[in-house]
């Protein structure tokens, strides 16, 4: 049995793995993952800021986390 995570667009994965013309038609299970809850995200970001040398308020990481709809991908 082989395991994998495979990110992308909805459009992108249901064209690959959905689709009957594809070689892994209903092979895959789909799992739909939510985003980081925000106080988790805010902690996570504020301790890498740190880590490196840097400093950032917890307003601006839930403005730009709020402005991404919470899509971390995109942070």
């Amino acid at each position: 049995e082989i395991c994998a995570c495979l990110v992308g667009s909805e459009m992108c994965i249901r064209d690959r793995f959905l689709s009957a013309s594809r070689p892994f038609y209903q092979r895959v299970s789909m799992m739909y993952l939510e985003s980081i809850a925000l106080p988790e995200y805010t902690a996570f970001a504020i301790r890498h800021f740190e880590q490196g040398g840097k400093m950032i308020v917890p307003e601006v990481v839930e403005a730009i986390y709020r402005q991404f709809e919470g899509i971390t991908w995109y942070l």
